[in-house]
């Protein structure tokens, strides 16, 4: 059986947002995509279908060994109580993590052409009931089939998707284009439909910014540095645009 939340648990969630608004960022616990299956059964809100595939394409035997591997690294980095391993309990970063990736208020999704999209930025939105948005987590896949994550706040997130869109270009040679990004929110209010937001950016002094119209009309777009770029996606973040 599951233990329960405690009161330490509560704190130290406390402590965490708290250093959260105070810095901006917080690092949480790298996972391994075997960790988030056996922790997601289910899925969570944005399912990549070529890892879940490549997941469920396994040998059923495999997937357990993963699993067990899996549970007991988080086990003794001090994420998982052994005897909550299989449901939702554990230890306050790793809850921070599931709670982000299962229930966000708004997902963002990060694409570059040629590029494979679990190496590009995810960001999820979490909204506290008559506060709107306040935390995103934010994820990025890695090397050996690992997802790293953050907590940040709504500003610190409308950042660094800017920083995102020009990541690299000073690397390319000047016949070379830089490709354009792409950066979809999808908001999700409770009684109402699925709202998505589109961001096509061509990297350059300024920023071509590409914005796709919610109810289908002409795209509009304008140009701007990358502190523009962060404040509009801000707004984005919270809504207020």
């Amino acid at each position: 059986m599951a233990r329960p939340v405690t009161q330490g648990d509560v704190e130290e969630t406390a402590a965490l947002l708290a250093a959260t608004q105070e810095h901006g960022m917080l690092t949480l616990p790298d996972l391994t995509e075997a960790a988030l299956f056996c922790l997601e059964p289910a899925g969570s809100a944005l399912v990549e279908d070529q890892s879940w595939q490549s997941w469920h394409a396994l040998p059923a035997a495999r997937r357990e060994q993963l699993s067990a591997l899996a549970l007991d690294d988080l086990v003794t980095r001090g994420l998982l109580d052994r005897a909550s391993a299989g449901s939702a309990v554990a230890a306050p970063p790793l809850a921070l993590v599931l709670q982000g990736r299962r229930q966000p208020n708004v997902v963002v999704v990060c694409s570059v052409p040629g590029a494979p999209s679990r190496s590009e930025p995810r960001m999820y939105a979490l909204a506290e009931q008559g506060h709107g948005v306040r935390f995103v987590l934010a994820e990025r896949g890695g090397e050996h089939q690992v997802r790293h994550y953050g907590l940040a706040t709504p500003t610190r997130a409308g950042r660094m998707l800017a920083a995102w869109t020009v990541e690299g270009s000073g690397r390319r040679g000047l016949l070379r284009r830089t490709p354009t990004r792409t950066i979809a929110l999808y908001r999700y209010d409770e009684g109402a439909p699925l709202v998505r937001d589109t961001l096509q950016v061509q990297p350059g002094e300024p920023l071509l910014v590409r914005r796709e119209a919610r109810d289908g009309s002409a795209p509009t777009q304008a140009m701007m540095d990358a502190e523009q770029l962060g404040l509009l996606l801000t707004d984005l973040l919270l809504g207020r645009q």
